[in-house]
């Protein structure tokens, strides 16, 4: 069983290197990207996502935050990775990083992306109850956006950016159906990485 365990991290570490993500990270284009199952208000789970670093070859540091979501292609990946994960069907709510807790009415994401794509549920955002952060409801159709208030408990996903370099064999083609799959097996998520030209 160790052997086996040995295996499955050595291999996890080359799948790392291999696409430019921290183990357990997935990619799509040039941002890395983790589904979280433990419910944690807006704040908790912004600063579990900080926890989380990426060095690259050129010795600059990505920091993660609670996911930026820039297209609608994004939005669409993130959608489809809660669905493969999440142990509940339909899979609970999940805590993307847009707020506007610096100034009401003025929705920013964390890592400082520009705010251009939206996907609001209809009726959002309000400010009902102090409404100041989103989050993703993955059970419904177009994953679109609503507005709660930040001590709420969701699920969450952290994104950073992918480690810079030579581009790789197998990066995701976000027209393309990814090549990476999910599995839990036991306790913590593996993922798998599957090459296109073996599958």
């Amino acid at each position: 069983m160790k052997v086996l365990s040995l295996i499955i991290a050595a291999g996890l570490l080359a799948l790392a290197n291999a696409h430019g993500c921290p183990p357990l990270w997935t990619k799509l284009g040039g941002t890395c990207f983790r589904y979280f199952g433990f419910p944690r208000p807006m704040r908790i789970a912004e600063r579990v996502c900080a926890q989380f670093t990426s060095c690259s070859d050129a010795g600059t540091t990505a920091v993660a935050h609670l996911a930026s979501i820039s297209s609608a292609a994004q939005n669409t990946f993130l959608y489809n990775l809660v669905e493969s994960v999440s142990l509940e069907l339909p899979p609970p709510p999940v805590w993307i990083g847009l707020n506007d807790l610096a100034s009401e009415g003025r929705f920013s994401w964390p890592d400082g992306t520009p705010f251009l794509y939206k996907n609001w549920a209809r009726g959002s955002p309000n400010n009902g109850g102090n409404s100041d952060c989103v989050a993703m409801p993955a059970e419904q159709p177009g994953a679109v956006w609503f507005s709660v208030p930040c001590g709420e408990e969701f699920s969450y996903i952290c994104s950073m950016p992918a480690d810079t370099g030579p581009e790789t064999p197998g990066q995701v083609d976000p027209s393309q159906p990814a090549p990476y799959a999910w599995g839990y097996a036991g306790s913590p998520y593996i993922e798998a990485y599957l090459d296109n030209n073996y599958a």
